[in-house]
């Protein structure tokens, strides 16, 4: 919801001593989730593109290190399965 900006000011203490994360952006939550009720990724890996960049028994990869750009198709994909589980009646 924002641009990004430099910011110094610790957010949470990293696993490195001086680990440093100084790019932010302003972020409003559309959909969100109790735990009970988190998409597993798994079921959606055969509809991304982005899981595709990494050897199939490799997938996990795709979500770990670093911020990733996906794509819309690959946000729209996500975002649906997640509107689903909200609106999904309790079990």
């Amino acid at each position: 919801t924002s641009p990004y900006w430099e910011e110094h000011t610790p957010v949470w203490d990293g696993r490195k001593k001086g680990e440093d994360y100084p790019f932010r952006v302003r972020i409003e939550p559309v959909v969100v989730l109790p735990e009970e009720r988190y998409v597993p990724v798994v079921g959606l890996l055969g509809e991304l593109e982005f899981p595709r960049k990494w050897p199939a028994e490799h997938w996990h990869l795709a979500f770990q290190g670093n911020v990733h750009v996906i794509s819309p198709a690959d946000f729209e994909r996500i975002e649906a399965a997640m509107r689903a589980a909200a609106a999904a009646p309790a079990a």
